[in-house]
Formats: C-alpha cells, sequence, structure tokens
C-alpha cells in the first residue's frame, strides 16, 4: 500500500471508534471499555483533531438547521457546542451537537424530511437523533402552551419556561452564522445539565438574572420533576418573534438504527 493512503487510511482509524476499536480487536488487544474511553478522550483533545471533528459536526449542524428552517420551525443550538460558539472558540471535543426545536404538534413531517434529505434519524420519546458524515445531532422537542410557557420534557424532568426564555441569538463563528441559544434559555434548561463545566457556566449567567425556579412535583402515570422558570419583570413583550411551528401527526416511520462518532 502507497505512504498517502496508509496515512489515510491511518487518520480515518483514529477519528471513528468503531474503526478503532475493530483494528484493536484485530491485534488481539483486549481493553477494559473505561481505559479505552479514556484513552481515545485523550487523542479527540488533541488540537488538531478537536478542529477536525468540530468541521464535520457544523456542517451536519449547518444541514439540520437548514432542514429545520425550511420547514419553518424554531430552532437553536444548545448545550456544550452552543457555549463554544458564544465564546469563539472549541474547547474541547464533542461527541455531539444538541438543538432545540419548537413543535406545535409531533414531529413526523419533519422525520420525514430529514430521511428525505439523506440523514439518518432515530426518534426517541422527547427527542430524535440525525446523523450524517460519522457526527450525530440529538434534536430536543419543545412545545408551547396556551398559557404562555414553553414546555419539554427529559426522563422524570419536566421544564416549563416563558416563552421569552425560550429565544436566541445569533453568532457568526468560521465563517458562517449560527442560531446559539440566550442566556435566559441556558438558565432555564439547569435541570437537564450535569456536566461541571457547564453547570459552572450557568452559575455566571444567574447571577444577577431576573429568572427564578419553583420545583414542583406531579404523579399522573409516573412522578415527573416539573421545574417552571418565571421573568420576575413579567414584560412578554420581550419576547422574541418566531415563525408559527407546523402540526404534525403521529409517526409511522421505521428508521435504521446507527452508531455516532
Amino acid at each position: 500500500m502507497e505512504s498517502p493512503v496508509l496515512v489515510k487510511n491511518l487518520a480515518k482509524t483514529i477519528l471513528r471508534p468503531a474503526a478503532c476499536f475493530e483494528v484493536l480487536e484485530s491485534w488481539g488487544v483486549r481493553m477494559v471499555p473505561i481505559c479505552a474511553k479514556a484513552m481515545l478522550l485523550k487523542i479527540y483533545n488533541l488540537p488538531g483533531i478537536v478542529q477536525y471533528k468540530a468541521l464535520g459536526g457544523l456542517k451536519l449542524l449547518r444541514g439540520v438547521c437548514d432542514v429545520l428552517d425550511s420547514l419553518r420551525l424554531t430552532n437553536f443550538v444548545v448545550g456544550g457546542f452552543a457555549y463554544d460558539i458564544a465564546a469563539g472558540r472549541i474547547t474541547r471535543y464533542h461527541k455531539d451537537i444538541d438543538v432545540t426545536v419548537v413543535l406545535d404538534g409531533d414531529a413526523t413531517p419533519m422525520l420525514e424530511s430529514f430521511a428525505r434529505h439523506g440523514f439518518q434519524v432515530a426518534p426517541r420519546k422527547s427527542c430524535c437523533q440525525i446523523a450524517k458524515y460519522g457526527r450525530l445531532i440529538d434534536v430536543f422537542y419543545h412545545y408551547p402552551s396556551d398559557d404562555g410557557y414553553v414546555v419539554t420534557r427529559h426522563q422524570e424532568k419536566c421544564v416549563r419556561m416563558p416563552n421569552c426564555c425560550c429565544s436566541y441569538d445569533t453568532k457568526y463563528f468560521w465563517g458562517h452564522a449560527y442560531k446559539v441559544a440566550s442566556d435566559e434559555y441556558n438558565i432555564c434548561i439547569e435541570p437537564f445539565v450535569f456536566e461541571k463545566d457547564s453547570l459552572e457556566y450557568i452559575s455566571r449567567l444567574k447571577q444577577n438574572s431576573p429568572i427564578t425556579c419553583r420545583r414542583i412535583e406531579e404523579e399522573v402515570i409516573e412522578t415527573v420533576t416539573v421545574y417552571e422558570f418565571r421573568h420576575e419583570s413579567g414584560d412578554e413583550e420581550g419576547e422574541k418573534e418566531r415563525e408559527p411551528p407546523i402540526t404534525a401527526t403521529e409517526p409511522n416511520l421505521e428508521f435504521s438504527d446507527f452508531s455516532g462518532p
């Protein structure tokens, strides 16, 4: 095999976890999963590889947002990748990207549209996973209610936030414009956050913030912890305008499984 081809294949192997494990097994190497993950994390956080992985993730992100924009669905980037875009630099390796979408009904037209555009789609109860280019995006569903709130749920937790907090800012990063969650939104999703760095970031945002939270226990079929956020100013005029979401029907598709990076 010629040297350039060998180097190219080696690079692809290092940058794809599944391929890396296959090569190790073919060599007869048996590793404890935790040690293997720690090793790969070290590799992925090397500066050059962090930038390379981010390029693929941003390419997928733009494609996903283009589909959502074509359906006139409010959407924006959240989580660790959003923090990095807002900061203007990639600080670490991100195994996936989180995106918020606001729906009036369920998500069938959106899922069908992703499938038509060549994305791999795996629906979940409160979100869906979109894959392409060897990268993964989690799209989390949010639903507007009649009382001026937006509701989102993940597992046993539910968050209710004022409409004015479900908003975004436009940030330019590496030559492209991205819609990134506002500070108010980031504060409201704190119950879903577990990473230490992200919690510290939100803690700084909460200083002198007019947003307050109360915790409610509700039991319907199962016990759900509801976190209701309020904007102390009570000013709903500050709510950012958004295009009306579409109304969807019940999902009726079969989707293939996939593995992310």
